[in-house]
Formats: structure tokens, sequence, C-alpha cells
């Protein structure tokens, strides 16, 4: 079995909650924490009230230049995407974990089909709903009324694209990794349960966030960029 202390390098719609929620089950971890996160920071007694607004959260954590403030607080599991690595400039964050968790296990999570993950996150940004957890959510995320943007999906593409690369040139470097694709675990955990180690695991299944614009919005899409790019 793999160490239990775990980070996950990824991009959204990668399929990263629903791998983290079969991990979190097979090895009983929390690895779905964000440490940027106000609520993660508050759960360790980081005194926050005087932060109002998502800008001033920003400006804060952008002050942190080497994170010496919040070194400390640096969770054992946790997931995070490339568009926040780059965002928050956290270039100096994996000497910091290494010394914390000498045997910490790095993961990178994608998703193969690019476009459908560059649509998926459209929809979410739009619809503001980034995870549904009952039927009635479900429900209600499917009911909204999606205008197709050409634009903000292929901004997503792009961010996407060779995320395994950019993830071993700008983190990882020559540090060892485990490489797993949302594809091969979608229908069938077994990779994961090979991966850490352990056989026969009952998973609780999550409820797929797919909405009906979905597959028009990937088909016009991949339409669209193959002339963009002609």
């Amino acid at each position: 079995m793999i160490s239990k202390n775990i980070w996950v390098l990824t991009h959204q719609r990668s399929g990263s909650s629903y791998f983290c929620s079969i991990v979190n089950q097979l090895l009983n971890i929390n690895l779905n924490e964000y440490f940027l996160d106000k609520i993660v920071l508050e759960n360790y007694k980081i005194d926050l009230s005087w932060c109002k607004d998502i800008e001033t959260w920003k400006k804060f954590l952008l002050k942190l230049e080497d994170f010496n403030s919040i070194k400390n607080l640096l969770p054992s599991c946790n997931k995070i995407h490339y568009s926040q690595y780059q965002q928050y400039e956290l270039f100096d964050v994996k000497k910091y974990l290494k010394k914390m968790y000498p045997d910490i296990v790095f993961i990178i999570l994608e998703r193969n089909n690019k476009i459908a993950a560059a649509v998926s996150a459209y929809i979410a940004e739009y619809t503001n709903i980034w995870a549904v957890h009952t039927i009635d959510n479900y429900n209600r995320f499917t009911r909204i009324n999606i205008p197709y943007n050409f634009n903000r999906i292929k901004n997503f593409y792009n961010l996407f694209l060779d995320i395994k690369n950019k993830w071993i040139e700008h983190f990882l470097y020559e540090d060892h990794y485990y490489y797993i694709t949302y594809e091969q675990f979608e229908d069938n955990q077994k990779n994961i349960s090979d991966l850490i180690g352990i056989k026969n695991s009952i998973i609780n299944r999550h409820i797929k966030q797919v909405h009906p614009k979905s597959l028009e919005f990937i088909e016009r899409f991949s339409n669209e960029i193959n002339n963009f790019y002609q």
C-alpha cells in the first residue's frame, strides 16, 4: 500500500472529486482539502474574519511569497489544479511538503478527452455548479439553459492541453509520480485499487454531472477548433 500522504496534481473537470472519494474510501483519508481555501485555514484557527471577499483573499495569498506564514499548515492530503498552482505561484511548496512528509506520494490525474473536460468546465463555470450531490441538485443543474461560447471553451481547452508535462516540468521535475486518467477509472476502479494496493473494495458511486447540452457542445467545439487551427 502506498503512503497516506498524497497530493493529487490535476486540472478542472478531470474527475478529481470522484477519484478522491474513491481513494478516501479505500484509505480512510480526507483527500479533498484545498489548503488555499479559507475554510481549511480557519479550521487551523487562523483568524480570517477580516477577509470578506474573494479578491481580498487572493491578494492575501499572493503576499505569502515564501509560504513561511502557512508552510506548517500544508495538509498531508490535498488535490490541486494546475491553474491554482499558476495563479498563486506555488513554486516553493514542494520543498516544504517533502520536508514535512518524506514519504509523500504525488499522483498526476488528467482527463484524456480535453474537449469534454473543457466543455464540462465551461458549463460548471456558467452555472456555478461544480458538483452535484443529490438528485434534486442534479435536476436543477440540467434545467439551466446554457448558451454556447467557443472562446470560453477554448480557454479551458488550451489550459488543459499537455497538463501532464506541465506538472512534470514546473512542479515535479525528476520526482517519482503515479499517473492515472479519468478514462481508466471512470467505469472501473480496478486501476485505483491496484495503485494503492487494496483489492476487492466496494466503492460508493457518485452522481455524474452531465448537462443535456454537453454532447452538443462537444461535437460543435470539435468541429470549430479544427477549423480554427487550420
